[in-house]
């Protein structure tokens, strides 16, 4: 093959490295920066991993904290109910009390007590007859026995009053626990929400690293083609080289051919007018000696 051909297919050549070079290196940086830009993204998931770990950890809480005031109001609604209840049951006895007796108050009770010690006393110092102590047996007794309901309805009274201390002291803090349930309930819906978001982010992200990451595996692929055509180009190329100089041997060995056929060609024009100057008998110089030595003519004498 011609050296110029070989030149032109070498510089052809070498063309086509530098672009698939070019191409290899332009895919290789793609890659990279995708690598980059998946490593950033990865990092992202783990710091929203993180974020995700503790608002579950402060859910969890909160959610415990919901249920602990849930309980503690159901326990209260039950004694808000007993307490009712029983409240009802004292007014009820209270009422049937009245009946009993006209006047419940201090004053009543104070008179009521006023005329049994004065019966008391008269039953005790007064001559009396059968019928007559009879008679005052009878109106003590009475005496005791409205005593003893105004008595039974005072502690009534005592007890329906601590009933509506208690029943307000509960109802306030039932009120309280409402009041703090309906804001860790909103609490709760709203860090519930704040998960759905995070969890919908990571899968997000994951999406798009999924998606880069077959981006970069294409571009790997087709990074890791151009390197391998990129090592047999400079496998040709290797290949043309030792042509190339294998032809370029052969012409330098041509053209030193050419000459030293050349030359012995003029020496040998030499020598016929050296050789003829011997016949002749004239005496020769010691380059024209060379020649003929060179051209292994020298005359025998």
């Amino acid at each position: 093959m011609a050296l110029e051909k070989l030149m032109s297919q070498l510089k052809e050549l070498e063309e086509k490295i530098a672009e698939t070079r070019a191409e290899r290196d332009e895919y290789n940086n793609r890659v990279r920066e995708l690598s980059a830009k998946i490593r950033e993204l990865r990092k992202s998931i783990a710091e929203r991993r993180e974020a995700l770990k503790s608002l579950r950890e402060e859910y969890s809480k909160v959610v415990e904290e919901f249920n602990e005031y849930r309980n503690r109001k159901n326990s209260l609604k039950e004694v808000l109910k007993g307490l009712r209840a029983e409240r009802r049951e004292v007014i009820n006895e209270m009422r049937k009390l009245r009946a009993k007796v006209r006047n419940i108050d201090e004053k009543n009770e104070r008179e009521l007590r006023s005329k049994l010690e004065a019966l008391e006393w008269e039953y005790q110092t007064k001559s009396l007859s059968s019928e007559e102590e009879k008679i005052y047996v009878n109106k003590i007794n009475e005496l005791l026995e409205q005593i003893a309901v105004i008595e039974k309805y005072k502690r009534l009274q005592d007890r329906l009053n601590d009933i509506e201390a208690e029943l307000e002291k509960i109802r306030t803090e039932y009120e309280e626990i409402l009041s703090k349930l309906s804001e860790l309930y909103k609490k709760r819906n709203e860090m519930r929400e704040n998960i759905g978001a995070l969890k919908n982010e990571i899968s997000n992200i994951r999406n798009i690293i999924d998606d880069l990451r077959r981006t970069r595996d294409e571009t790997k692929k087709r990074a890791d083609e151009k390197h391998q055509q990129l090592i047999q180009m400079l496998t040709k190329r290797k290949e043309l080289l030792k042509e190339i100089e294998k032809e370029q041997l052969l012409r330098k060995a041509q053209i030193i051919a050419k000459t030293i056929a050349d030359r012995r060609k003029e020496l040998e024009k030499k020598a016929v007018h050296i050789k003829e100057k011997i016949k002749r008998g004239e005496r020769i110089t010691f380059e024209e000696f060379k020649i003929l030595v060179e051209l292994g003519e020298v005359p025998l004498r």
